[in-house]
């Protein structure tokens, strides 16, 4: 386990690491002041490097240090925590108007790069079991950007940078058709064809098939679906319970219909009453190409400590309901064992199979990678040429 030094730092490289730079910074300039944001903050943050923490969105929380350290202002939403530094929590920031968002890159945003990534909405309708993310069980169209300001961003990025790709950042891309149509209209007044990734709910596709063909002509060319497990008692249990075959249909129909769409699979081994047999089976599906995706990914269930993440999810705060017990604690993150497995040999599991996926023909480059290494500039390596390389064939050089 790392000691709770390691855990508050910043930088990946490790705290002698961040010790070294930021003394460099403070020796330039003793006044700067340094902020730890993210879901991996809490009240309970402790590294004494920095000034303040910021807790959930920041947009009003960040405006308010810069006013209170220029102009003296009062510090809102602000409190000292137990090792000194001041929180700063609007976690929520309820005053940003972010339906009327006008989000404008500047220049020294974009260098060598053309893939930008554009918030098109916050919050999910749905609560997963699992999931912890923040304004989850909001309403339908609740935190939708206004279509003004989307066309606005869309036309200025691609007039003034020559953007036209994007990573759509959305919790859930398509909870609502009225908001698909939307974007639909929007798109249909630009002077380009943009091209999309995001996430997407394959049970929502499942119910409404019609919404394939307004995903495509939005220029959603590359998409992950949340599908977590193909056993129906677990999905249920998780609060993804819809009909699995159904969603095989639905991604058969993509496949099919739309072989320019990139389909991304992402999967949670150790959920509740699922085995390694099962999920052996939901594997073998995949590398046969009968649940057609183009990648995806298992990972093991991870159950977050409450002391370590600003969020939790339902399984995080009362995981002994759900059959864990904790063993032990690594990072951030209890050990746990259930009646089928432990997370140890969960793990184990999960990194043979990925390993042996990467190494084959059918594993492409996933959609969101090929999008970013397109927006490097290189003409040689355009998101359709990447998307359609297997990964082990790819020249990363």
């Amino acid at each position: 386990p790392l000691p709770e030094l390691e855990l508050n730092c910043v930088f990946p490289q490790g705290k002698e690491f961040e010790n070294i730079i930021i003394d460099k910074f403070r020796r330039r300039n003793p006044d700067i002041k340094f902020c730890a944001g993210g879901v991996k903050v809490t009240e309970h943050y402790g590294n004494k490097n920095m000034d303040y923490v910021v807790l959930g969105y920041a947009e009003n929380s960040i405006l308010t240090i810069i006013e209170h350290l220029v102009h003296n202002k009062p510090l809102q939403y602000s409190r000292r925590n137990i090792h000194g530094l001041i929180v700063v929590d609007d976690r929520m920031a309820k005053d940003y108007d972010f339906v009327n968002e006008k989000n404008m890159w500047l220049p020294e945003d974009i260098v060598n790069f053309k893939t930008l990534s554009m918030e098109i909405a916050r919050g999910c309708i749905f609560k997963c079991k699992f999931c912890s993310y923040p304004m989850n069980g909001k309403h339908n169209l609740d935190f939708v950007r206004a279509e003004k300001y989307l066309q606005y961003e869309l036309e200025r990025n691609y007039e003034l940078y020559g953007i036209t790709q994007y990573q759509l950042v959305d919790d859930t891309f398509n909870d609502h058709v009225d908001k698909l149509a939307r974007l639909e209209k929007v798109i249909s007044k630009l002077p380009f064809e943009p091209t999309f990734w995001t996430t997407i709910r394959l049970d929502l596709v499942a119910t409404r098939l019609h919404t394939i063909k307004m995903l495509h002509n939005i220029g959603v060319k590359a998409m992950s679906f949340g599908i977590e497990s193909m056993k129906p008692s677990t999905a249920k249990i998780i609060g993804k319970g819809f009909d699995r075959e159904r969603q095989n249909e639905a991604l058969r129909i993509f496949a099919t219909d739309y072989p320019d769409i990139s389909l991304h699979g992402l999967f949670i081994t150790g959920l509740p009453e699922e085995t390694p047999e099962e999920i052996t089976d939901t594997m073998n599906k995949i590398k046969s190409g009968e649940v057609p995706l183009d990648s995806w990914h298992f990972q093991p269930l991870a159950i977050a400590t409450n002391k370590h993440y600003l969020y939790q999810s339902d399984i995080d705060k009362n995981y002994q309901q759900y059959g864990y017990q904790k063993i032990g604690n690594w990072r951030n993150y209890i050990i746990w064992k259930n009646d089928i497995w432990d997370f140890e040999s969960c793990a184990d599991f999960t990194t043979k199979f990925m390993n042996e996926s990467r190494l084959s023909e059918r594993f492409r480059v996933s959609g969101i990678d090929s999008l970013n290494i397109s927006g490097m500039g290189d003409p040689k390596h355009t998101f359709d040429s990447i998307r359609r390389t297997s990964l082990r064939d790819y020249d990363w050089h």
